[in-house]
């Protein structure tokens, strides 16, 4: 019942929230918690869009090459590197979490601004883009 585009765009916000919510833990208990309500959010996204969302994007011709592009070859390359670098820097875990909630905003505004709406709509008319 709700739409593709908004679904992705709450669970990102959600993302988001719970990254600076668990950046702001004190106690270990409470951090444990936070984590693991942000991973829920996470592998709901990561469920969501690449079993949902990114493959009704493209017709059936290009579906996987275009999956696998949109699921990102360039970020799986270097997000380590940063995510190193932020965590050894002065802001460490904290801002690790900042980090996550960041992209998670950049991605939900590239959804809204570029993203589809693929509920309800074929893959052969997805697929006629001209």
């Amino acid at each position: 019942k709700v739409p593709r585009k908004a679904t992705g765009v709450i669970l990102l916000i959600a993302m988001a929230v719970m990254g600076i919510i668990t950046s702001k833990q004190t106690t270990m208990t409470a951090l444990i918690a936070s984590t693991f309500v942000l991973n829920t959010f996470i592998y709901m996204y990561v469920c969501y869009a690449s079993a949902v969302y990114v493959p009704e994007m493209w017709p059936t011709s290009a579906k996987l090459s275009g999956s696998g592009f949109c699921m990102g070859r360039v970020s799986n390359i270097f997000f380590p590197f940063l995510v190193t670098s932020v965590a050894a820097g002065s802001m460490g875990s904290n801002g690790v979490f900042a980090l996550i909630s960041a992209v998670a905003v950049i991605i939900a505004v590239s959804i809204v601004v570029f993203g589809v709406e693929t509920r309800g709509e074929s893959v052969e008319d997805i697929g006629n883009v001209e």
